[in-house]
């Protein structure tokens, strides 16, 4: 029950992060969705951001903000920036994440501006700015690349010539292990023919998009979003195993969604996203619509992180 609970939210907040992406047509994948779907696992969960659609939004400025809030944060995108010449955010162009339930392993990917080779000497200039007497070290092991400072290191796969892949955390906290379990993820070549079908009804040319199945309580979910003049159409479909668990989803997201109104404190903009939310199950299906202005949805994208 709780699997289906977080499934369904992590449909609810994606689709807030599209607000503000102007209408698009259909374009070829993004680097890193290109890249990963080859590995992906026949029963999981696969999402795909299209950065380069959202860069002249104002939520694209805020989510970028709340990454850099911390100093640690801030201190790297400065010294990759004098150091670099390099804007971090504007280097990044697309995110992709795969995630096999089945066997507790998942990686995200980010499509990148650049190569390994400014992205290996950024590396070593950004340590010796911020950890002056530290030594950056790199060490290619197989398929995947030890970028390491003294005892610290972070295992990275260069899966495309601009794409870099790491092992995602939501199993757990980044490990020692953390090489051979992204190592093991792209050495291993599992049917996909079934999520990839879902991935289609998804749209993956979609600026954000997501989709999942064979995952504990959730046959199928997909998720579409359509913008047209500044205001977000919104359609996620989600199939349960049984009438039970859709019944028992859909009661649990309207709890989640009333304690939002109490959370919110009354700003209007926020109410009406709230509000703008509609679930509504036939059987063991969920449906869930919404049409957001794109301000609106940008304004209440922080009431959805605490709730769901």
């Amino acid at each position: 029950m709780a699997q289906l609970i977080s499934v369904l939210a992590v449909a609810v907040v994606g689709s807030l992060l599209v607000a503000g992406v102007e209408p698009t047509t259909a374009h070829a994948d993004t680097k890193s969705w290109a890249a990963l779907k080859p590995h992906v696992a026949a029963k999981g969960l696969v999402a795909g951001v299209d950065l380069e659609a959202l860069r002249s939004t104002p939520l694209f400025t805020t989510v970028v903000g709340k990454v850099a809030d911390s100093k640690d944060a801030q201190a790297f995108f400065a010294a990759a920036k004098s150091e670099c010449h390099l804007d971090v955010a504007a280097s990044v162009t697309d995110a992709a994440v795969g995630i096999d339930v089945e066997h507790g392993a998942g990686v995200f990917a980010l499509g990148l501006g650049i190569d390994r080779t400014a992205f290996d000497a950024c590396f070593a200039k950004v340590v010796a700015k911020l950890m002056p007497g530290k030594v950056a070290k790199i060490t290619d092991r197989g398929r995947i690349v030890l970028y390491k400072v003294d005892s610290d290191e972070l295992p990275i796969a260069w899966i495309g010539p601009n794409v870099i892949a790491f092992k995602e955390t939501m199993f757990g906290s980044p490990s020692r292990k953390d090489a051979e379990a992204l190592a093991a993820f792209f050495d291993a070549r599992p049917s996909s023919a079934m999520l990839q079908a879902s991935v289609a009804r998804a749209n993956a040319s979609k600026p954000i998009w997501f989709a999942a199945n064979g995952m504990p309580k959730v046959a199928e979910l997909i998720g579409n979003v359509t913008v047209d003049q500044g205001t977000i159409t919104l359609t996620i479909r989600l199939s349960a195993l049984d009438a039970r668990e859709a019944a028992e989803a859909t009661e649990e997201v309207a709890r989640k969604l009333d304690r939002a109104r109490v959370k919110s404190d009354v700003p209007a903009a926020r109410l009406r996203v709230i509000e703008a939310f509609k679930v509504k199950r036939t059987g063991a299906k969920v449906a869930i619509d919404a049409s957001i202005s794109d301000k609106d949805a940008a304004a209440a994208l922080d009431v959805f992180e605490k709730v769901f």
